[in-house]
């Protein structure tokens, strides 16, 4: 079987990544699925130099998953990636929690991973004695550091 993914969608000209009010409920919910990290793959598409978030498909189901670490079906993420194609749209995002730790910010293995997904991965932390936080970051030209990218919430009616 052959598998080819279109495009991603470039890290570089990214200056914010627009979800819904909906879509973070929804975020809120994966992250305290339970204990271990939750992962999904954010659809969308890039207008006026921002990700505008359409579509989240979780992938807990197939990943590997416990409480520092989690590792997506590669076979079922391109099929969803192929998927969202033909629906027009475009892999923007990768989502995972990282619970019970501080702020949310790339692991070692995060940064690792952003080499070979350049899209924006949004982080999330749910802890017993924290609220829910998540942010947005992309992999800089140099491989080694981070740039925050901003999450905008607008109302679906815009």
């Amino acid at each position: 079987m052959k598998i080819t993914v279109k495009k991603l969608v470039p890290k570089s000209d990214l200056a914010a990544i627009i979800i819904t009010p909906s879509h973070l409920s929804f975020f809120e919910l994966l992250s305290n699925h339970d204990e271990n990290e939750s992962c999904a793959l954010v659809f969308g598409n890039k207008k006026s130099n921002n990700a505008i978030v359409n579509e989240i498909v979780p992938m807990n189901e197939k990943a590997e998953r416990s409480v520092v670490h989690f590792s997506m079906d590669p076979l079922e993420a391109f099929k969803e990636i192929e998927k969202a194609e033909s629906k027009g749209l475009e892999l923007v995002a990768i989502f995972h929690s990282h619970p019970g730790r501080g702020i949310p910010a790339p692991s070692g293995t995060d940064r690792t991973f952003m080499k070979y997904w350049p899209v924006i991965w949004l982080i999330s932390n749910k802890g017993v004695k924290s609220s829910f936080v998540m942010k947005g970051y992309v992999l800089r030209e140099d491989g080694m550091n981070v740039k925050e990218v901003p999450i905008v919430i607008e109302n679906e009616d815009k």
